[in-house]
């Protein structure tokens, strides 16, 4: 990874959704790192770090629930991106202001993610 880049991981496990999202996240100070998986996530959160995740709910091996508790333990700021009821993903313990419905302008999110990271440079 570049070090004169901010890196956000994106969990999401469509692959048109995680193009639409890359292509819209990435940036000249910006680089973004795809996995499908919670298994992929919890692996690769532990070998790079990132300045903040984007995660979809619902993946193809489970709920993000495992991942999302190990971002909120090494402290990197996180966004669920999901088109469950907000009241659904809230019960779960997810902030509401972590909470963004789907179809989502990735942008948007990017820039509310990277807003609560202190390790982020400014894009």
């Amino acid at each position: 990874m570049n070090p004169n880049r901010t890196t956000v991981l994106v969990v999401e496990d469509d692959a048109l959704i995680a193009i639409d999202a890359a292509d819209q996240i990435s940036s000249e100070t910006v680089s973004v790192v795809v996995v499908s998986s919670v298994a992929d996530a919890l692996k690769i959160i532990h070998v790079d770090h990132f300045a903040g995740a984007i995660l979809d709910f619902q993946v193809k091996d489970g709920t993000i629930e495992p991942v999302r508790e190990q971002l909120e333990r090494i402290g990197v700021p996180y966004v669920v991106v999901s088109a469950m009821p907000r009241a659904k993903l809230t019960s779960f313990g997810i902030p509401s202001d972590r909470l963004c419905p789907k179809p989502a302008n990735y942008q948007l999110v990017r820039d509310k993610l990277l807003a609560r990271s202190t390790h982020a440079q400014s894009i």
